[in-house]
């Protein structure tokens, strides 16, 4: 079946959507089953090139395999095939071709680079340099080459070498786009904000409809507490992409730093509305409620996050001050209590995954509660045997046992110390802190030990306040 040549030469985008492209595969596949690759190469050829671009993945590695058999040592048809094989994640597949169309083609800079793409995905990061670097060699004007290199270190957090390279990049073309904004992150990386400004600014007189390169500008800006400017770049951001969830998010973080609290909350409510899982975006509404004085709604934001996440400590913590607002102690109590709990660093002391550990222990304990009924008045025993049931989580009993040693020796910190966290896991809040005072009061440095056990309650407005209200 013969076509006229005009047919492959034209211009594809003068055909109907994908309807072109399909006849011409269909044409080609034609030329294959009759056998007339050869005389017909170069339609084939051009019909490939047209599947890498317009993705028609199969299509183009059925027509390129049979090409092959005609023409193993085109190093074309090998770069194609490797694309293909890129564009199907199959990089060690693609990574095999791009070697044998190097092998076959050693200068071209354009395999070169295609083939570090496969390297990189395939961790081959040294071997994906490499290529880049011949690539440079063979043609020392490649953007690509500079771009692919830069942003190799940039992922690998070599930031100063990525810079080096992107401006390489950018010197053999100064409106290249991608450069510039990647320019701008890896200033962004190293703290070197004003550099940072600079890039991104060149990118987006480039690309002034881009949502991201606005954004990424208000970023820095944020971060050189210019908070009217940044504001300025988030609300392009959302003119251009009004679904743009950061944006509305750090427009709130902008205006609360301004102190512009009704304008913070109605820019997080906006953000909320787009991303409802997001518990810090819930936590800053909770704040801002808070700070104008909108107890009830800081509850509602509060209960919100813990809907999502019953594991967020600040949550509780906050929300448990919201109570202590409204005169709801024992309300507050209960947060703190979970807020105490969730912090514990319980992995001091309970082994409770050690089968073995376990079995000693509770030997130990049935020594222990037969040496204590003989001698109950022996305040190191009661204490050992305190000690050990709380190591394996027996809270009530371990409660009870440093009751008894705060009875027998009421000058023990250490037992009312141990007492508090076995009261904290009873929920007995009042009982623990009460515990925790004179644990204080006896032995000021527990104060320290405490902040190891429950990393950064003891600092929280809640814990301190309700320190307080519990007397001894």
């Amino acid at each position: 079946m013969n076509y006229p040549e005009d047919f492959f030469n034209g211009d594809y985008n003068s055909l109907n959507d994908n309807e072109g492209l399909k006849h011409k595969v269909q044409i080609c596949k034609e030329y294959v089953s009759s056998g007339q690759i050869f005389n017909y190469l170069e339609n084939i050829e051009e019909t490939i090139q047209l599947c890498i671009e317009y993705d028609f993945v199969e299509d183009g590695i059925f027509l390129v395999d049979a090409a092959l058999e005609i023409v193993p040592y085109n190093s074309d048809l090998w770069y194609s095939k490797g694309i293909f094989h890129n564009n199907l994640f199959e990089f060690e597949k693609a990574l095999e071709c791009f070697n044998k169309a190097v092998s076959l083609n050693p200068s071209d800079p354009e395999i070169l680079i295609s083939k570090s793409i496969a390297e990189e995905n395939l961790g081959l990061i040294d071997d994906a340099v490499e290529s880049l670097r011949n690539s440079i060699l063979f043609d020392p004007e490649n953007e690509e080459a500079f771009f692919g290199l830069a942003t190799l270190y940039e992922r690998q957090e070599n930031y100063e070498e990525a810079i080096k390279y992107f401006k390489k990049a950018i010197d053999v073309e100064g409106e290249f786009s991608e450069a510039w904004f990647e320019l701008g992150y890896s200033y962004e990386n190293l703290n070197r904000l004003e550099e940072a400004l600079e890039a991104y600014e060149k990118y987006i007189s480039i690309e002034p409809y881009n949502a991201t390169g606005w954004y990424n500008k208000g970023i820095v800006l944020m971060r050189m507490n210019n908070f009217e400017k940044a504001i300025d770049c988030f609300e392009i951001t959302t003119a251009i992409d009004e679904n743009f969830v950061g944006a509305w998010f750090n427009t709130g973080v902008a205006y609360a730093n301004l102190n512009r609290l009704n304008d913070a909350l109605e820019a997080f409510l906006k953000a909320s509305k787009l991303d409802p899982l997001d518990e810090s975006t819930w936590l800053n509404l909770a704040k801002i409620s808070e700070d104008m004085g909108n107890i009830s709604d800081a509850i509602y934001y509060y209960d919100k996050i813990n809907s999502l996440n019953d594991t967020y400590t600040e949550a509780f913590l906050g929300r448990g001050a919201c109570y202590l607002k409204l005169g709801m102690q024992s309300y507050a109590a209960n947060d703190l209590n979970k807020a105490v709990l969730l912090n514990h660093n319980i992995k001091k002391f309970w082994h409770h995954n050690d089968e073995k550990w376990l079995l000693k222990a509770f030997k130990k304990i049935l020594i222990y509660k037969k040496k204590t009924a003989a001698d109950e008045y022996n305040f190191e025993l009661w204490f050992t045997l305190a000690i050990n049931y709380l190591q394996i989580g027996n809270w009530f009993d371990a409660f009870q046992a440093f009751q008894k040693c705060t009875e027998l020796k009421g000058d023990s910190a250490e037992a009312y110390y141990n007492k508090a966290v076995a009261a904290f896991y009873l929920q007995n809040t009042g009982e623990a802190l009460k515990s925790l005072k004179s644990a204080f009061a006896l032995k000021p440095e527990l104060k320290e030990t405490f902040d190891d056990d429950f990393p950064e309650i003891s600092k929280t407005e809640l814990f301190l306040r309700l320190f307080e209200y519990y007397n001894f």
